[in-house]
This record gives structure tokens, sequence and C-alpha cells, in this order.
């Protein structure tokens, strides 16, 4: 790595740290040969004392060509994660001391890279507005990650946040052995001997490494296989972004609901559900599962995250104390709206803002839930058009 610290994830990378961390081991380190190539190259050779051989301005020139190419990849893939929502950014526009918000994804088809190690872009626009200390966060991790997760089943969420997190999948691709675990990475399944698409709430770097090079049948005189640095490193992503996950659901930064398997009956499931040991999720079938005399025992089923703090303001959740019955019913009040109020209102309410706006602008809503519009605003009219109607929807 060309850093020399391990970045802090939940502090945000740099855009250097992310380029590092999410390329493509192969597009990664044919940049570096070609770097280190025009490095060399364009380096005078001492012939005698005080004569120097230089290359001539060609081939310094078509060396520098063929490195420009390869790095121009390398950002193009971290672009492509960006533009895509799968890594978030947040960034100070036009001074270094504002608070960073979240950059639109949209944006990052035209910001300029001013500096990658000082986490610089510039806007193309007129007034070329420079954003400063720009930070990358895995989705697990970003600041809005309750919100953007709203409406995923939790098989979805797992899938997304942690087995097709960029830093999970650029780290899979230097396992030296990855076709005997494709369908770990390609599929969601548990790595083991015994297929199973059970994943643990709880799980240790230790544990999760060697589960990827578990035989199937122990043998007393035989060494217990140890898993490569590699696979190591793959683990310790992985239990990262699961455990933070985890983490969100204990807090309640967003809510989950599923059907409890001993009645039937839709609910809101406790925060605390999320602490207990000895349980998992099966991936694909977003189930909560228990163990009971080593059987799996199906707890909850069809389990979807939604917006706590929405249902919390407007009353709408009706406690529950059965002991049996760990979770909260969820009743669904209706309101006539017209079309652009209700676009608004399903927009608010996916981000988790439904009945609460939580200290942001009727402008900052309006950059949050574009993308949920009918039409995406394109003049200054429209955006202000949109942030009115946030506003009626709180005022109503």
């Amino acid at each position: 790595m060309l850093t020399n610290t391990k970045p802090n994830v939940a502090e945000g990378w740099t855009l250097q740290q992310a380029l590092e961390l999410t390329a493509d081991p192969h597009v990664w380190g044919k940049w570096l040969a070609t770097k280190a190539e025009f490095e060399k190259i364009r380096t005078p050779i001492p012939s005698s004392p005080g004569s120097f051989i230089t290359r001539s301005p060609d081939v310094v020139a078509k060396c520098r060509l063929r490195a420009t190419q390869c790095f121009d990849t390398v950002v193009r893939q971290l672009r492509d994660l960006l533009e895509g929502g799968t890594l978030i950014a947040t960034g100070s526009r036009a001074e270094r001391s504002v608070a960073p918000t979240t950059l639109h994804r949209a944006g990052w088809r035209t910001l300029k890279v001013v500096n990658f190690e000082r986490s610089i872009v510039r806007e193309t626009g007129k007034a070329k507005t420079k954003i400063y200390n720009v930070r990358i966060f895995p989705l697990a991790h970003a600041p809005d990650a309750a919100d953007r997760l709203v409406g995923r089943s939790i098989g979805e969420m797992f899938l997304e946040c942690v087995i097709r997190d960029p830093e999970v999948v650029s780290a899979s691709k230097r396992i030296p052995d990855l076709h005997h675990h494709r369908s770990v990475f390609e599929q969601g399944q548990f790595p083991g001997p015994i297929v199973s698409y059970r994943w643990p709430l709880e799980i240790t770097v230790d544990d999760l490494a060697f589960d990827f090079v578990r035989p199937l049948i122990f043998f007393l005189d035989s060494p217990l296989p140890k898993p490569s640095p590699q696979l190591k490193q793959v683990a310790e992503v992985i239990v990262d972004r699961w455990q933070r996950l985890r983490r969100r659901l204990i807090d309640a930064e967003c809510g989950t609901r599923g059907t409890f398997a001993l009645n039937g009956e839709l609910l809101f499931i406790d925060p605390l559900q999320w602490a207990r040991v000895g349980r998992s999720i099966d991936v694909q079938n977003s189930d909560v599962v228990d163990s009971e005399n080593h059987k799996p025992i199906v707890r909850w089923s069809g389990v979807s995250l939604v917006s706590v703090s929405g249902l919390r303001a407007t009353n709408e959740l009706r406690s529950s104390n059965s002991l049996g019955n760990p979770g909260t019913n969820l009743p669904v009040r209706r309101i006539k709206r017209r079309p652009m109020a209700e676009a608004v209102a399903r927009g608010l309410t996916a981000k988790g803002f439904g009945s609460d706006p939580r200290g942001r602008s009727w402008k900052e809503l309006a950059v949050t839930i574009a993308d949920d519009m009918p039409k995406y605003p394109q003049t200054t009219e429209a955006w202000a058009a949109l942030a009115k109607a946030i506003e009626r929807h709180y005022r109503q």
C-alpha cells in the first residue's frame, strides 16, 4: 500500500486511500508497474563523471502515456462506484471549515479532482467551487446509511453492504484460490464445507477466516489448516462491515420488522433482539434464526428495514408487553395527497424523514430525495418548487 498507516474507515477515506482500497488488484498492479517504469525511464543515467544519458523524448512520452492511461482506469473505477452509490462521499463546500455534507452521486460525472492525497475536488461550472476534506465511505459506514437502507430486506442489506462492499470485492480478488469461494462472494453463502446461507450476528475475524478453510472432517493426527493472509484480510473487512450494520440495528438507527414465527403477526422488532448471542440471519430468505439443540429455528421471517424515527414520531407504534411477542404492531395511516405531495411523502419516508426533518433544511432534504422524484429537478425553479413541497409536507 502507498499509505503507511491503516485508514480508519469510520472517519472516511481520502480519495487516494479509496483508490487504493477499492481498485481491482490487477488494474492497480498494472498502474504501479507502469508508474515505476516511467519514473525509471525519465531519470538520467550517469555515464561518466559530470555527464548523463537521457532517454529520447518520444520514449519518455510513450511511457508517460501508458502510466496515465492505467491511472485513468483506476480513477474511472472509483468514479463508477461513487456514481452508482456503492460508495458515499462527503465534503466541505467552498471552505475547509464548513461542516461536511453528502455529495450527490450524479456530481461525480463532472467533478474534477484537484488533489488525491489532500482529497480536494472542484466543480466544473462557472463558479468552479472547490470542495475540501472529501471523505469516502463504504455504505455500511456512511453517515446517512440508515436512511439509504430503509425499504431493503435484511438479506439485501447484507449482500449490498457486506458481500458487495467495494473493499471486500477488491480484497477477494487477491485470494489465490478464489474459485473455491465464489459462492461466498457471488451468492452470499457462508464459508465452509457445508452449504448454508446463515451468517452469525456475532463473529470474530479469526473464526470467519478459519471458516474459509474449515475441513469437513477433523483428524487428531493432522494439523489444522491455516487461512492465508489474503483470507484474513477479507475476513477483517467482512466482520467490520457486518458488525457496523449490527450496531446500527442495536442502536435503533434503523428499525426492522418481520413476521413473528410463533403467531404469524407482522411486528416491529425490538432493537435489543439484534444483541442476542447465538443468533444468525438467513441471507437467502431474510430470516432471523436461533439455534436450539443444534437445530435452526426461525424466529422472524421476511425481515426488512423501516424508518423507526418516522414511526415513533407519529406515534404509530403500539407497545407489546407479551414475552412471546418481542415486538410492536405496525398499523398504517393513510393520507390523501396530490401527486407531487405524494411523491415527496414517499421520498421522505423512504429516506427516514417522513415525519421529522431532523434539523435539515428544506433544500438539504430536496437534494436527499431528488433521485426519488418522478422527474429530477434540472432548474433553479424546479429545486425551489421541490423545497416548497417539502415545507408543505411538514406544515400540513
